[in-house]
């Protein structure tokens, strides 16, 4: 089950969230964060650098981004299975992902924290 917290101003500042459920356990949390195709690496650059402040260095990435990938090629580079920019932190909780991604044909930034599950 999940549920969508959508920002009546999203922004940078003010992302929509999203709450992904397990067994009635809260297993996901995403922050979608809205960007275009030209300002997408400046966007992920941008979360990466906050979370890197609050998270330490990320265990990978950021992933390398490819010349077709670069300004409005993003969108279809992200269609092609692409992920550009693409930063993961592993903890023994649970991880972080940072990735480029589309909702419904638009370019957005998502920030996921995905719980372990404590069941083994």
């Amino acid at each position: 089950a999940h549920s969508l917290c959508r920002s009546p101003s999203r922004s940078l500042a003010r992302p929509d969230g999203r709450l992904e459920f397990r067994a009635g356990q809260l297993s996901r949390i995403t922050l979608v964060y809205p960007t275009t195709p030209e300002t997408m690496q400046a966007t992920l650059a941008q979360i990466e650098a906050q979370a890197a402040s609050y998270y330490g260095q990320p265990r990978s990435g950021p992933n390398p981004w490819p010349t077709a990938c670069v300004s409005n090629g993003a969108v279809q580079c992200l269609k092609d299975g692409e992920l550009p920019g693409r930063t993961f932190w592993s903890f023994s909780e649970g991880d972080i992902e940072l990735r480029p991604s589309l909702d419904n044909e638009n370019p957005v930034v998502e920030l996921h924290y995905t719980r372990y599950d404590s069941g083994g």
